[in-house]
């Protein structure tokens, strides 16, 4: 009877020390499992590193990515994931990851260094980044970033960026290996192309842009106004002014030549003379010369006078206030009013 009671004890004993040495077992497994992770975190860091130096920016943010994950306790990934992507161009995932940094980083100074790549990527607006995710879908065809850009060129909402959209998801089904990718692909083609029969077959005029709620402002078309008197007015001026200068100048040219053959008949045989003595003769072209002169440089005076009045009426009088936008220059027939264009608006 004593020699079973002491067995007991023993295996009592025994049993004891088995589950405190089990216990303490266990409680090393996730400190164990801790440090392996801290370990491969600094190692996918340090590839990381690695790749920047090398310019392989799409894997070095993506392995700064996984190391963030495998050691979500260091911030520091995060900020220098963010920096690889903005290199890619993906900038809208850069912004994410760089203000998750800024939140969880507790030193003031790192958070302060950050600040301004954080604001330059805010500054940019969401056609930018549209247009860098779609050039880096190009620069680096291995990153399978078609989707993304395909989603950001939905979110503008126009036409055309709804078709660069389809063309993007077009792009990303070549690559979908697995039967879910593909589904999920085609399901956004599919809405995307309901999207563009909806905004061809909307009303035209003031309307909500698909979806990105910008209001598009109607187009007005001023119609072009003759100008019946400001027409005339130029074509009346016009005329005189060239024709009378052109009777001036004939005139000029006229008496210039009287003058000049009279004085040659001074000199030469009165067989060779122009006027044979005939001194009336010359008077008379003289005095034909003067009058063509005087009367071709009146009538191109009051032509200028016209021109000039076409251009006064022109620049301060119109169909609207609005009308009266600029000097003129050159005739204008075709638009609201006359006037001439010189490049001065007010």
């Amino acid at each position: 009877m004593r020699l079973s009671t002491s067995r007991a004890g023993s295996l009592s004993s025994w049993t004891v020390v088995f589950a405190l040495s089990l216990s303490a077992v266990t409680a090393l497994l996730p400190a164990t499992a801790v440090a392996d992770a801290a370990s491969d975190s600094l190692e996918q860091a340090r590839a990381g590193a690695v790749h920047f130096r090398a310019k392989q920016v799409l894997e070095a943010a993506r392995a700064f990515e996984h190391a963030y994950r495998l050691n979500p306790v260091d911030p520091r990934n995060l900020r220098y994931a963010g920096r690889a992507w903005q290199e890619v161009g993906h900038w809208e995932r850069a912004l994410s990851l760089l203000e998750r940094y800024s939140q969880l980083e507790s030193k003031p100074a790192l958070r302060q260094s950050i600040q301004p790549r954080i604001d330059t990527l805010r500054a940019t607006k969401p056609r930018q980044r549209a247009e860098q995710l779609a050039l880096a879908t190009v620069r680096f065809p291995q990153g399978k970033l078609e989707i993304d850009a395909a989603r950001a060129y939905e979110r503008l909402g126009t036409e055309a960026d709804l078709n660069r959209a389809v063309k993007l998801y077009e792009n990303a089904r070549l690559w979908a290996t697995s039967s879910a990718q593909q589904a999920q692909v085609d399901t956004s083609i599919d809405r995307l192309k309901g999207k563009l029969i909806a905004l061809k077959n909307a009303p035209k005029g003031p309307q909500t842009g698909v979806g990105v709620g910008v209001v598009t402002p109607p187009v007005v078309k001023l119609e072009p106004k003759n100008d019946t008197v400001g027409t005339l007015l130029y074509v009346i001026g016009g005329v005189a002014l060239v024709g009378g200068a052109g009777l001036g100048t004939a005139g000029l040219l006229k008496g210039g030549d009287a003058t000049k053959n009279y004085e040659a008949d001074k000199v030469l045989p009165l067989a060779q003379t122009t006027y044979k003595g005939d001194y009336a003769a010359y008077e008379s072209d003289v005095e034909t010369a003067k009058l063509m002169n005087i009367v071709g440089f009146t009538v191109a005076g009051v032509g200028g006078a016209v021109v000039l009045w076409a251009v006064i009426r022109g620049a301060t009088s119109g169909p609207s206030p609005a009308a009266k936008t600029s000097w003129w220059v050159a005739p204008d027939m075709g638009g609201e009013r006359s006037g001439m264009v010189v490049g001065m608006r007010f």
